[in-house]
């Protein structure tokens, strides 16, 4: 890894009005972290850490700082110049990224959109891999493998609403590339779903993932099929049982995507309320198209139990619905 060296710095305070906020240059954090303590502190006693900046014709890059300018910008605070180190506007790009992991490194672990979006921007700089490899994931604690630098760069694919969602679910990386290909209105109803019912990453990714293949299935947008399935229902604040609302949402994508599967599997349960068993005989079935199995389980405790139990369970009623729970129809 190339040794970062800072350059030669200016220290001066600096007239917010002159900072160039919308600039997202160096904008890798997550914009919905939030620091309650900071708000506190500058209130108290304005901004004590400096930030750096770098100046950019008449305004001023944020290279490190964003959340505490735009604290200190915040109406009511009454502030108007920060401290702030000036670097060269000559100072690259890359060098200034490395410096914003170097600082940023050292409070918390950087989450899976940040590395994204360092990783993108520098891909849009023309670095190659292997020189992100060397140089850059070493900042991010990351394994030397080139296959991350494209599995990272497309974290940012994925919607902003959801990618909150999954950093604080701590979703692995290689989960992330499920949730690419979503519209704007499927966006809209699955940031409904995950502030209402709170799902699961699992449960989320299974819905997704369904929606996904029926959009595939009907080349049709997947805001299309949630509407067509009217998956919003339920939705609305105040939820009284969300596992019986995700439980309702999930059934009615698995019968669009297989409608056969569902109907052969209903008709099966519906076969195996028949069976005529012992009083205190539990019934599972398996509904599994590989192997469907039934497990009868009873509690025996003398020979006639047994065989009474034997004769009822191996009756012609019993044995007509068990062929039938078992055969391919």
């Amino acid at each position: 890894m190339i040794p970062l060296v800072f350059p030669t710095e200016k220290f001066r305070w600096v007239p917010i009005s002159k900072i160039d906020q919308e600039d997202d240059t160096y904008a890798f954090g997550d914009p919905w972290r939030q620091s309650p303590p900071l708000l506190q502190s500058i209130r108290a006693w304005s901004v004590l850490h400096p930030v750096v900046l770098k100046p950019v014709r008449s305004k001023y890059q944020i290279i490190s700082g964003r959340k505490r300018i735009r604290t200190a910008a915040r109406q009511g605070i009454n502030i108007r110049k920060v401290p702030a180190w000036l670097v060269p506007a000559h100072w690259p790009v890359t060098d200034a990224i490395r410096f914003w992991l170097s600082e940023n490194r050292t409070d918390r672990e950087l989450s899976i959109p940040e590395k994204s979006r360092v990783v993108r921007r520098l891909l849009d700089l023309k670095v190659p891999p292997s020189s992100i490899v060397d140089d850059y994931f070493p900042l991010m604690d990351l394994q030397p493998s080139e296959a991350l630098v494209e599995a990272l760069a497309g974290v940012v694919s994925v919607p902003a609403p959801l990618l909150r969602y999954l950093a604080e679910k701590d979703c692995p990386l290689r989960r992330y590339a499920d949730f690419v290909g979503l519209d704007e209105d499927s966006v809209s109803f699955l940031q409904k779903l995950t502030e209402g019912l709170s799902p699961t990453l699992n449960d989320l990714d299974k819905i997704v993932t369904e929606l996904l293949e029926l959009s595939r299935k009907e080349d049709v947008p997947p805001s299309i099929i949630a509407e067509s399935l009217k998956l919003e229902e339920g939705l609305a604040p105040p939820i009284q049982d969300a596992p019986a609302v995700l439980s309702s949402l999930m059934a009615r994508l698995r019968e669009r995507r297989y409608p056969e599967l569902v109907r052969r599997l209903k008709k099966k349960k519906d076969l195996s309320r028949g069976l005529d068993l012992p009083s205190g005989t539990a019934v599972s079935w398996d509904p599994s198209l590989e192997q469907p199995g039934i497990d009868i389980r009873l509690h025996i405790q003398t020979p006639e139990q047994l065989k009474r139990a034997a004769d009822k369970i191996g009756s012609d009623q019993n044995r007509q619905i068990i062929e039938q729970l078992l055969s391919d129809e």
